[in-house]
């Protein structure tokens, strides 16, 4: 399986790569009518987003696809999320893992209600330092 393309989010002036991707709901992002569906083995979602939190509010601020397009203009307050967003951080190395590209030092989880930061975690990251797969 094609590792997929990434979700973005901006945290505290970085840009981060989200872990997980968080749903769109179809009041906010509609297929864009045509001819043809451009479609990649790396982005079976058909686009990327990008987020952003500001004064612990979580907002869409880009959508990039071919595909699609978002029904409103950003930045857009994401008050439909409710979950965690998860992004690695600190020194990295490329994983032994199918689904992800790299393993961080650190793993942060923010959690997320109704558009609103709830809480966030930090995680030392157990499989960063782990030796490599035994077959």
């Amino acid at each position: 399986m094609t590792i997929q393309a990434s979700e973005l989010l901006f945290y505290e002036g970085e840009k981060r790569y989200l872990m997980n991707v968080p749903s769109i709901p179809d009041s906010v992002m509609q297929l864009i009518p045509q001819e043809f569906y451009t479609e990649s083995t790396a982005l079976y979602r058909g686009y990327v987003a990008t987020w952003e939190i500001k004064e612990n509010r979580l907002y869409l601020i880009n959508l990039s696809s071919s595909n699609y397009e978002l029904t409103k203009k950003p930045p857009i307050f994401a008050d439909w999320i409710n979950t965690q967003l998860m992004f690695g951080t600190g020194s990295k190395k490329f994983s032994t893992s199918y689904v992800h590209l790299h393993e961080y030092e650190t793993n942060i989880h923010i959690t997320i209600e109704e558009g609103v930061v709830i809480e966030v975690n930090s995680f030392e990251n157990a499989a960063y330092n782990a030796g490599p797969l035994s077959l």
